[in-house]
């Protein structure tokens, strides 16, 4: 993980064409982009660079939902629920080009995913799934049996499953440090430590009220995900917590583990 600095010290300026509110993958990249197409970007950040999420996540690069076409047509509809299985995959087929496109040092992999079934019932779903994602842009493969899940995992414990060669993996807080330089690059004015408290109309412009005084912008861009506060009542009235836990040791030498392990 390398260091991101911190932006603390220099006082707000007086106006914005945008004021980005969150500094995490959302926040830098909408910056970075309105940046780059002549905005003047204040980008507020309440913790440090990447303080949540963004930096702090399993590095997956997944593309699809957690539901497939099927699912989500019969939930809302075939127009929305097409458009949101395709959403799903478009997100991180955009991701790695986007990557790509800038040359981040993002440690970017595609290593393929495999998705087991743990039933024999469940395996016989699993190959129109598999045609879903394929009709969406991807490619797989099927694993059909006990044997080819050894074949490629080296597990017996599975009855089948199937490959999505697209899934891969990054490094996060090589992206996220990444972003924040490039977007310091772009003219992106970060400030660090700065919560905001406050987003009132102020005529055709927002005045945004942070711990360390206020600003007007044109516009103001909302990118805190689930640290969304009291500054944004309508927004976080519509953010649902979903509980996701990580645990890490220091690094542990086949020499330091017990005896029976």
């Amino acid at each position: 993980m390398p260091a991101i600095p911190r932006y603390d010290a220099h006082p707000l300026p007086v106006r914005a064409d945008v004021v980005v509110v969150g500094g995490g993958y959302t926040g830098l990249v909408a910056a970075l982009m309105l940046a780059r197409g002549g905005a003047r970007v204040t980008l507020l950040e309440k913790e440090g660079i990447g303080f949540g999420a963004s930096s702090r996540n399993g590095g997956l690069l997944h593309p699809g939902l957690q539901s497939g076409r099927a699912a989500l047509c019969k939930a809302h509809g075939p127009e929305l629920g097409g458009a949101l299985f395709q959403a799903g995959i478009d997100a991180t087929l955009t991701a790695e080009r986007f990557i790509a496109d800038n040359g981040f040092a993002a440690d970017h992999q595609r290593v393929g995913l495999a998705i087991l079934a743990w039933s024999p019932k469940h395996l016989a779903g699993m190959e129109r799934e598999l045609d879903e994602y394929r009709e969406g842009g991807l490619t797989g493969r099927m694993l059909r049996s006990t044997a080819d899940v050894h074949e490629e995992l080296g597990s017996d414990l599975y009855p089948g499953g199937h490959v999505l060669e697209e899934s891969g993996r990054i490094h996060p807080g090589r992206y996220i440090a990444s972003l924040a330089a490039a977007a310091v690059e772009a003219g992106v004015d970060l400030h660090t430590g700065t919560p905001v408290t406050r987003i009132d109309p102020d005529g055709a412009s927002r005045l945004v009220s942070t711990s360390r005084g206020r600003l007007r912008a044109k516009a103001v861009l909302m990118a805190t995900n689930g640290y969304t506060d009291g500054a944004a009542p309508w927004l976080r009235q519509r953010v649902i917590p979903v509980g996701s836990y990580i645990v890490a040791t220091e690094p542990v030498s086949e020499t330091s583990m017990p005896s029976d392990a």
